[in-house]
């Protein structure tokens, strides 16, 4: 009889913590990359963005991270990190998305800070001195969404970067 009633209270705690998992939120992401073309419409030049098979040295890169919550609660808070891939440079100021804090890391993602990146220099004398970081010190970007995610709601967070 107490082997029953412990196999039920077991089947009990499972089914309640299957339920509070599928209240959760769920952000899928789906990451799409795209090359900046130059092209003539209409007799002006205006740039698009096409699907990419190749890219080569100087290509600019645009990367699309369309987000979507696919669990049945909101996503609050969410965050959204990406690392500029290997063979690129970040193009400053190209990192946005609709009620979103961007913000960088130039350490391989380990502290994020808002646009320009600054780091810190000692100087022979032992001052220290506060210089913006280069494009290819970027090492990742950070979105911070503002509003929380309904349940089946999508947005999406864009970078690009220059291929080397």
């Amino acid at each position: 009889m107490m082997k029953r009633v412990l196999m039920t209270v077991l089947f009990l705690a499972g089914t309640v913590w299957l339920l509070a998992q599928e209240e959760q939120p769920k952000l899928s992401l789906v990451i799409r990359v795209e090359k900046e073309m130059k092209v003539q419409e209409e007799g002006k030049l205006v740039t698009r963005y096409l699907p990419v098979d190749k890219a080569a040295g100087g290509d600019i890169l645009l990367y699309t991270i369309v987000y979507t919550n696919q669990g049945r609660s909101q996503a609050k808070n969410a965050t959204i990190v990406d690392a500029i891939p290997e063979g690129t440079v970040y193009v400053l100021e190209s990192a946005g998305g609709k009620e979103a804090e961007v913000l960088f890391s130039i350490d391989g993602g380990k502290l994020f800070q808002k646009y320009p990146a600054k780091y810190l220099v000692t100087k022979k004398d032992g001052t220290r001195e506060e210089k913006e970081a280069t494009p290819e010190m970027y090492t990742h970007v950070q979105w911070l969404l503002k509003k929380p995610v309904a349940p089946g709601q999508s947005g999406s967070v864009t970078f690009k970067v220059k291929v080397k």
